[in-house]
């Protein structure tokens, strides 16, 4: 009987040791707040802009936060993306468990407009065989 007891109680305290270090190496969620850079030098937080770690993405809330899951330790490419606003890239290291989030401002590009303009001769009659393109302009 006292084996029984000892062989049960090593078994708990073995599974309480690998449940432990298995959590401690579990990744930890990636909190990516992203902010514009606005003319009176504040930063407000932006929503609905794509950002990009390795081979995932996800768009930011109303508060401009975007959070990864389940996101392994290692080396990533970031790169945050928005129409209007110059692409953020850089080299991330993420280690596993806890992790703060991650800031980034966004600044607008100056000197980019997109849009189209464009005539049709023949009295706005449909000309056949015409296509339309849409360019970008600067």
């Amino acid at each position: 009987m006292k084996s029984l007891t000892a062989r049960l109680l090593h078994g708990l305290l073995l599974l309480t040791l690998l449940v432990t270090v298995a959590h401690a190496e579990a990744p930890g969620p990636l909190g990516v707040k992203v902010f514009e850079q606005a003319a009176d030098a504040t930063r407000k937080p932006m929503a609905n802009v794509r950002v990009h770690i390795g081979n995932r993405h996800a768009a930011t809330d109303a508060r401009g936060m975007a959070v990864f899951e389940g996101l392994p330790g290692g080396k990533y490419k970031l790169s945050v993306e928005q129409a209007d606003y110059q692409t953020l890239t850089q080299q991330v290291s993420l280690a596993n468990g806890a992790r703060q989030a991650i800031e980034l401002t966004l600044t607008r590009a100056e000197g980019v407009r997109w849009g189209c303009r464009g005539g049709i001769g023949g009295g706005g009659r449909a000309i056949a065989g015409m296509r339309g393109v849409m360019a970008r302009c600067v």
